[in-house]
């Protein structure tokens, strides 16, 4: 056996005839592919697929009452992350407000540059990599 040749296959220097690749590998035109694969859905599917979707959405969207997330959401970033640079909690805030729509609070961005500023930069949980991550959702106890 030559170097690189496959021991399965064999030498790839035999040729094909044109009738043994035809028998082989059916050729078909472009424009048949294209009908096979064409799909057109009847005006009934296409109704209740736009149904469906209007409907999902309408819920989703509009009808939907705010649940724990959604409040864990809205909270401010400094409250959500402590710890995070007040610089980012700005631009953060400015970027929940154009995107969500949430209120902008800059009383309490201030309230937390003060507290962040009079604080020692070790003591953040993000600075910190020893500690155990906390569940920050915890089911509550029944009983």
């Amino acid at each position: 056996m030559k170097f690189g040749q496959n021991p399965i296959i064999g030498g790839c220097n035999k040729k094909i005839s044109e009738s043994s690749f035809q028998a082989i590998v059916p050729i078909r035109s472009l424009a048949g592919w294209r009908q096979e694969r064409a799909y057109k859905p009847t005006n009934f599917q296409t109704i209740v697929v736009c149904a469906s979707v209007g409907s999902f959405m309408l819920y989703f969207l509009v009808l939907r009452e705010p649940n724990d997330i959604d409040e864990h959401i809205q909270r401010p970033i400094w409250v959500r992350k402590p710890g995070i640079d007040p610089e980012q909690a700005k631009c953060m805030m400015e970027m929940d407000h154009q995107m969500l729509g949430f209120k902008m609070d800059y009383e309490g961005l201030e309230r937390y540059k003060e507290w962040y500023y009079s604080q020692d930069p070790s003591t953040f949980e993000q600075n910190n990599q020893n500690k155990p991550i906390k569940e920050t959702f915890k089911r509550k106890s029944v009983g």
